[in-house]
């Protein structure tokens, strides 16, 4: 009787083990993780500055409305929150409760979306260190192009490394 007792208590405590999620442990994925969002806060940050209505970085007024240039800056200010929810949900052990899908498909599309800043962004740093303008209408700052484009290609490294770690 006593043996019995025991297997089923082994096997509840092995069924209790198996359904628990695995903990996420290790350095590498936290510090990726918040280098990410590092690289995220410089273009987030001046998306706030521009839906508070600053001009910094602005060299012209833009022909839209300004309630389509503030619509569509909270519109990607609000795909930056996203993208630093989806990193610290890959990053912390709180994620691996959230549904797959509703990390996935938003991960999929932003990496589809900022891949090409990764080699664009390197193109654009280096025109404006040598003085040309790789990038714009001249409506923006010189310095606008490369924190955009390097933050977006950043973004892409970061979730990518992110995901997989």
């Amino acid at each position: 009787m006593g043996d019995v007792r025991s297997m089923e208590a082994t096997g509840a405590l092995a069924a209790v083990t198996a359904a628990a999620p695995p903990r996420r442990t290790g350095r590498a994925r936290l510090v990726v993780g918040y280098l990410a969002i590092a690289a995220i806060l410089p273009y987030f940050t001046l998306k706030l500055f521009w839906i508070a209505g600053s001009t910094v970085g602005i060299s012209t007024v833009s022909p839209l409305g300004a309630a389509v240039v503030r619509g569509g800056n909270v519109v990607t200010a609000a795909m930056e929150v996203v993208a630093i929810v989806i990193i610290l949900a890959f990053t912390h052990s709180w994620g691996l409760r959230a549904p797959a899908w509703l990390v996935l498909a938003p991960t999929w599309v932003g990496i589809g979306l900022l891949a090409p800043f990764i080699f664009t962004g390197s193109v654009v740093a280096v025109a404006a260190l040598t003085g040309s303008s790789a990038v714009g209408d001249g409506s923006l700052a010189p310095w606008v192009g490369p924190l955009v484009y390097g933050s977006f290609g950043a973004q892409a490294i970061g979730i990518t490394a992110s995901f997989v770690l």
